[in-house]
């Protein structure tokens, strides 16, 4: 799935909002992103839609989309150079891990439609 060719709409209903995982960077710059969740189905044709801001969008299969709220200003510029990203998915108290490489692709215009996201999760909860 390429998130770049979807309309908003598909974005918003395929789209669940991670606001809690942990970002590592190596000195050499590489970078894995531990998720205490498991995204449903296998790794297939998965990318990480970054542009350099507060937000990113993972995408591990056509099932979903994982939007990771509010990325740490010091990974930032770690993560918008890494041409691969390692994801670690841990459940279960650690005894269920599943690990895989995601291809990084730029994405202008991700914050906004992020933000608009989160916008309209708000307004859904009042």
């Amino acid at each position: 799935m390429d998130i770049k060719k979807l309309s908003y709409e598909d974005i918003r209903e395929k789209t669940k909002i991670l606001g809690y995982y942990d970002v590592l960077v190596n000195e050499n710059d590489e970078v894995l992103i531990g998720l205490n969740i498991s995204i449903p189905g296998e790794c297939v044709d998965s990318k990480f839609y970054y542009d350099g801001g507060e937000h990113a969008f993972l995408v591990k299969n056509n099932r979903s989309i994982i939007l990771c709220d509010y990325i740490n200003e010091g990974a930032r510029s770690s993560i918008s150079k890494a041409e691969k990203i390692l994801f670690m998915e841990c459940t279960n108290a650690g005894k269920d891990i599943e690990e895989y490489e995601v291809n990084s692709v730029k994405f202008e215009g991700l914050d906004s439609i992020a933000k608009k996201l989160l916008e309209d999760l708000d307004e859904n909860e009042d």
